[in-house]
């Protein structure tokens, strides 16, 4: 690179050039938790009287690859159906930061600031965008038998991100189909999943179990204890003091 921008870091590693790319931060919202507790119907004990919440955050205009992270001031987890479970309360509130592709620049650009560009004239870093900063990705194979307990800089704001759904799937047995004389029974699918809870500047894990708001009828034991399980984990770590309304 005989001319351009290099901005290199206390290590020496490069932090900015015209090959960076990475993630901007489109928006930080505030979602409200809708439950899928039971207080009508509930035959499993398994499941908490006060449940667990659904939250989710509206996606960013343009959406191309975007990451949710969450500020986990409550036990909160990914479902293997892609939604944010919380053992919040239900109407409870919770930030969500979003994250995408950067968009193209504002316009009027601001007079001050940074732009870096390919030598082609394509932004790859502009100084008025806030960028995901990775502090840490954790990975491991089971979350189960080796919950996650780490300790991370009280100092520093943080949010996480689980990568893909950890947990368990398990179609049971409910209840006999309210038909007299039919083979038929009541499914509900018990969903578990690992759940994230940052308190005192240390991150711990636990598994969350609740039920499906729905039953299925299927023939008699046609698919008792029916599981799917998965217990590798994979969580971004991001910094977001950079963010003051996180």
């Amino acid at each position: 690179m005989p001319y351009g921008l290099r901005i290199v870091g206390s290590s020496g590693a490069v932090q900015i050039d015209q090959f960076y790319r990475n993630l901007m931060l489109r928006t930080v919202a505030t979602a409200t938790t809708s439950s899928p507790d039971k207080d009508d119907y509930q035959t499993f004990t398994e499941y908490p009287k006060n449940g667990y919440s659904y939250m989710d955050a509206a996606p960013p205009s343009s959406p191309e690859t975007p990451l949710v992270f969450f500020s986990a001031d409550a036990y909160t987890g990914l479902s293997d159906s892609g939604f944010l479970v919380t053992n919040k309360a239900r109407g409870s509130t919770s930030k969500l930061a979003v994250f995408d592709t950067p968009l193209p620049l504002p316009s009027p650009l601001n007079k001050w600031g940074l732009v870096v560009r390919t030598a082609a004239g394509v932004v790859t870093y502009y100084s008025g965008y806030r960028y995901l900063r990775v502090h840490q990705v954790l990975t491991g194979s089971d979350y189960v038998a080796n919950p996650i307990n780490l300790s991370l800089p009280t100092n520093r704001k943080w949010g996480f991100c689980c990568f893909k759904w950890a947990g368990r799937t398990r179609m049971d047995d409910d209840r006999a189909y309210d038909d007299i004389g039919s083979n038929l029974r009541f499914y509900r699918i018990r969903r578990e999943i690992m759940g994230l809870r940052l308190s005192g500047g240390v991150l711990t894990s636990i598994d969350m179990s609740y039920m499906d708001d729905d039953d299925y009828a299927f023939p008699d034991m046609a698919y008792d204890h029916q599981d799917s399980v998965d217990r590798s984990y994979a969580v971004i770590i991001a910094d977001m003091t950079h963010v003051p309304e996180w």
